[in-house]
């Protein structure tokens, strides 16, 4: 007889494997008898015990929305929020991305619904205008957590998905990013919903129960490229794989991605030219503007290994080891899934090292499978058996104490950087909110790096406000080039001399005058508009010194401050965020 080969041995073990529903047959991978996937039927959990779960998950991810109230990027709002605020209610500060089109409604979509929804019932004046977007993503965000489990159970079992449930719970960057309305959070939970209908064991043989998964696997991801255009990524390493496998169905595979593609794409334009008033492809103006133009380096370049070094280690946190360790002590051909899904991984971090501005939230997607995989090796700890070392304390409580590990590493990173961790440029957002409800605010300038804190969508109140800009250089010598914040930081004094009305007791931020009145910059291209003083100044500690020298012998003085962070690697981010409130003559007293 011929041995086979370990190829072989794997086909076999993934032909066992039914690519299946709920309420169908799973079974797990082969393996040897420590690691528990050996060739076995196992019924799936039903539609209503998902149910009971999912109920019981949207609670607590609701929970997890109300309790984050930090900062973290400002795309959760000026990429999202912002743009359905002023879809909604007229006004709202549209980024560069809106007028050079590289930015799809699609996402937006989602929340002006939730905005509208709030006008037409007249409860948009109350906290529901804050509260119900992240709840709305909460709502997503357990549907993600569903299926994380359901992906470990049908590729791994239900022993390794109660694990991987319990690090979807866990996992401090799902806490902290997962509920936030970004477009990431949207694409990591419509990414592992369409990891879950692959065909993952269908080699050599793509059946009709095969590729109706393919499908709705294509048509869920397909969303997911039209939120973010780069998580084609992802689908194209499994799509290539999966026709190299399935060789002679090629013109069938290739059939139903087009097809499926092709209706994405075409709804994508539909929504976009309806909120453009032109037609425009905004993936192919995406890839031109960030990666063949290299737009996207101008917020900062990473090490070609950032995210081998940093980006993954911090996501996975406390999970790696166990990854790590699994996936050395773990044969190929023993667990064949394990290696397919980590590859798919490995895949995804090495394309993306390519690029050369790298952030944590870019990875997003790859998180919950690198979860289920953990809860594999999880559940591979709590299947040893060793008569020899039975008696010890350590080994009889080993689950207890990584639970123990997993819980106080995650719950520390999660409560420091969701309650606070840059907490105070959302709490001056609330406080300025309060007063412009009592009308006590005639306009608002953040002298702060760009984008610094939320914007409208928060506010809710239609009253001039301006910031410190940071356009990149769209058609312009990048080497030359200074936006309005790094001219502004270079001497902050010199900046507001030359640019802000010397009358710091004058009213002008919505004339035709102001926005008329604007003054060159030496050795650029473009000119900046003179700033008026407003009721309100919005800074960072860290430039409490020069605002101090300028604002001596006026009406301005701080009314207001409110702790951010104990670190932050920008320095011009550092301290509190510090109101300065204009007083009128006989509103000035000594404190």
């Amino acid at each position: 007889m011929l041995r086979s080969s370990k190829r072989d041995r794997a086909s076999r073990a993934d032909k066992s494997l039914n690519h299946v529903g709920p309420r169908s047959s799973f079974q797990h991978d082969a393996g040897d008898k420590h690691d528990d996937e050996i060739t076995s039927r196992k019924e799936g959990p039903s539609q209503r015990r998902l149910l009971k779960l999912y109920l019981l998950l949207f609670c607590y991810r609701a929970a997890n929305a109300l309790f984050v109230r930090t900062y973290y990027d400002p795309d959760e709002y000026w990429q999202a929020l912002e743009v359905a605020h002023k879809l909604v209610f007229g006004y709202g500060y549209l980024t560069w991305e809106w007028t050079h089109k590289i930015r799809g409604f699609a996402h937006p979509l989602i929340f002006t619904f939730i905005y509208k929804t709030l006008a037409v019932l007249g409860l948009d004046e109350t906290e529901l205008l804050i509260v119900a977007p992240r709840l709305v993503q909460a709502g997503f965000a357990a549907v993600g957590d569903i299926y994380t489990y359901l992906l470990a159970y049908r590729l791994f079992g239900h022993g390794a998905a109660k694990w991987a449930l319990m690090c979807s719970v866990l996992s401090w960057y799902t806490f902290f990013c997962g509920i936030r309305t970004y477009s990431n959070s949207m694409e990591s939970v419509l990414t592992v919903a369409a990891l879950y209908y692959w065909p993952w064991t269908s080699e050599g043989n793509l059946n009709h129960m095969h590729r109706k998964h393919f499908r709705v696997a294509l048509a869920v991801a397909s969303l997911a490229c039209i939120v973010r255009p780069t998580n084609a990524i992802i689908w194209l390493y499994l799509g290539v794989n999966l026709v190299w496998k399935n060789i002679r169905m090629w013109k069938t595979i290739a059939l139903d991605a087009l097809t499926l593609v092709f209706l994405a794409l075409q709804t994508s334009v539909l929504i976009d030219y309806i909120f453009y008033k032109e037609w425009t492809v905004v993936p192919y103006n995406f890839i031109r503007q960030n990666l063949v133009e290299g737009i996207a380096s101008f917020y900062g370049n990473h090490a070609w290994h950032w995210y081998f070094s940093q980006g993954f280690p911090v996501i996975t946190f406390s999970f790696l080891p166990l990854l790590v360790w699994d996936t050395l002590s773990t044969k190929g051909h023993q667990a064949p899934m394990r290696g397919r899904l980590l590859r798919l991984v490995l895949w995804t971090l090495s394309v993306y090292t390519l690029l050369p501005h790298k952030e944590f939230r870019f990875i997003f997607p790859i998180l919950p499978p690198t979860i289920a995989l953990t809860g594999a090796a999880i559940h591979r700890i709590e299947s040893w058996t060793d008569k020899a070392k039975a008696r010890r304390c350590l080994y009889r409580n080993r689950i207890p104490l990584l639970v123990t590990f997993l819980v106080i590493t995650n719950g520390l990173a999660g409560y420091y950087l969701g309650i606070l961790h840059q907490r105070g440029v959302v709490d001056v957002m609330n406080w300025l909110r309060e007063e412009a409800a009592h009308e006590r605010i005639d306009g608002i300038l953040f002298l702060m790096p760009c984008h610094s804190t939320p914007f409208y969508s928060h506010l809710h109140r239609n009253v001039s406000m301006r910031f410190l800009t940071c356009e990149p250089p769209v058609g312009i010598d990048p080497s030359t080039y200074q936006d309005e914040a790094d001219i502004f930081y270079q001497s902050p004094k010199s900046f507001i001399e030359k640019y802000f009305d010397p009358n710091m007791r004058s009213i002008g931020v919505s004339t035709t005058a102001y926005h008329d009145d604007t003054i060159p910059v030496p050795g650029q291209h473009w000119r900046i508009q003179r700033f008026y003083w407003p009721s309100h100044v919005v800074i960072f500690e860290a430039l409490s010194r020069d605002m101090l020298d300028i604002f001596k012998g006026s009406n301005y003085e701080e009314c207001e401050r409110f702790f951010n962070s104990h670190f932050h690697d920008d320095p011009r981010r550092r301290g509190d965020v510090i109101v300065y409130c204009r007083r009128l003559s006989n509103e000035i007293h000594t404190k």
